[in-house]
Order: structure tokens, then sequence, then C-alpha cells
């Protein structure tokens, strides 16, 4: 909880910081190299509090907060780009009967190379990373950790193909992608968490006597759709849609389908029935 408030409270003060920069771009000469780069940073705390007296149809009071930052960074020369993105979100809530949860939590950083090959589309390499701040639990049951910073994330690398028809559209499509697997929270790990191979336990006694894989590493295919737009102006509408498909389904993969261990979304075939 430390950290989170160290978090929302530095996005205060670079909010405000940047509310009181000054143009200077009129008075100091910009080299050539840094006309080419592109820059954008958005921080913004919201804060909701819901009061509830004699409500006869039922509800509760809440109270609950917001904070995001989103920074980034963009390099474009002739056929040659280089786009960068890093946003960090955290949100909580609270209600008089259920104790401070978390309803947003999420860290992601983003770097992609592009080189033009033909009209709109572009070779490319993207690399990107997805993780959270602090720990999750089974809610309403708050002493049942799912997951925690680092446990899981997801680290990507994909090169392929990058389609780009307009300024705020791009799909890039990726038939060589590996993606890995961090669990580095071991009582996680021995439960076989989000698809890394579990540790082998005693039925009678509950001891760990072999200590679950604390990674998971897969090659396959990989889609990203994103749309990033500004409709009329100070809204934008931005939206991100990846896909990604393991080319091997190992032996425990297999085996936590067909016994519908936790952590991993049941098959099509389990929704139907």
């Amino acid at each position: 909880m430390k950290t989170v408030l160290v978090f929302i409270f530095s996005v205060i003060s670079l909010a405000l910081f940047s509310n009181n920069l000054t143009d200077t771009t009129a008075s100091v000469k910009i080299p050539d190299s840094v006309k080419y780069w592109k820059t954008q940073f958005y921080s913004a705390v919201h804060f909701n509090q819901v009061s509830l007296v004699n409500w006869a149809k039922g509800g509760e009071s809440s109270l609950s907060g917001r904070a995001t930052m989103k920074v980034k960074a963009n390099y474009k020369k002739e056929n040659f780009n280089f786009q960068n993105d890093l946003k960090f979100l955290y949100g909580i809530m609270g209600t008089k009967e259920l104790k401070m949860q978390k309803t947003d939590d999420q860290i992601y950083l983003r770097s992609s190379i592009g080189y033009k090959a033909f009209k709109n589309w572009f070779y490319s390499m993207a690399f990107d990373v997805k993780t959270q701040f602090s720990n999750g639990y089974k809610y309403p049951n708050d002493s049942v950790k799912v997951s925690k910073f680092f446990a899981p994330a997801y680290i990507t690398l994909s090169a392929g193909l990058d389609f780009k028809p307009t300024k705020y559209f791009s799909v890039l499509f990726s038939p060589a992608s590996g993606k890995l697997t961090l669990v580095l929270d071991q009582d996680l790990a021995n439960k076989g968490a989000y698809g890394v191979t579990p540790g082998v336990i005693d039925d009678s006694t509950g001891a760990v006597l072999v200590k679950g894989k604390n990674q998971k590493a897969e090659f396959g295919i990989n889609l990203v759709m994103k749309f990033e737009k500004e409709l009329v102006k100070n809204i934008n509408a931005e939206s991100t849609l990846n896909l990604y498909n393991n080319y091997f389904t190992n032996r425990y993969d297999k085996q936590c389908h067909q016994k519908k261990l936790p952590f991993l979304e049941p098959s099509q075939k389990d929704k139907d029935d």
C-alpha cells in the first residue's frame, strides 16, 4: 500500500509540474535530430464518492479513486520509425460493508521499431511487458492471494509486418512471436498459476516436494490491432486488441483443461457444456 500511495502522489506532483511548464522553443534552437521526436505526457487522478442515506431500494455508500499516467515518445525519420509507450494505472474502491480493494492495476511498456516495406506496410519488431503493482486477491476473500508484482508478468517479442492505413489505426501481424510468462511468487508457482508447471505437493502433509517452475516460454502467432484518435478537442478514443496463439501445447496445458484447474480459462467446449 505504501508503494501505491507513493505512485499516486507522484502522479499528482507530475500533473502539477506539467501545468507550470512554459514554452521555451522560441528562444532555444532545437538540433535537427530532436525534431524527429514527438513526446506526449498525460496524468490524471480521479476520485468518486457515493453516499446513500435511508435508500429504500438498496445500495451502499462507496469511495473510489483512480490514478493514471501515460508517456509516449515516438521517433520518425523518412522510412524509419521508433515508438515507445509507457502506462501506469491503479484504482481502488471501498464500501461500508467491504474493505478497500483494487479495481484497476496495470504496468505496461511497449517499444516497436519499423521500416517501410511498401505503401502502408512496415517491417516491424515489437517488445512489450505487462504486469501489476500490488497483490491481487480472490475478492471478497482478501486472504487468498491470486497475483502480485511480476506474478504474473508477460513479456512478448514479435517480428512481422505492421499495416498502417491511417495515422490512428494499425494492425501488427507477427507469425514469429515469443512469449514468456513469469510467476515470481513461489506459492503461486507451486500451484501452477497462469500456466507454469506446478510443483509436487504431498497430499497428506501439504509439504512441497518439488518446487513449481517460475516461467513458461511459448512460441506462436501474435495479432495486435490499435486504434487511437482524437474524436473532438480534448476527447480521445483509444483501444487495443491483442490476440496470441501458441503453436505448441504441452502435456500440462492439456491436463489443466481436462481437470479444469484454476488460473486457466475454460475451453470453448467446457463453456458449451
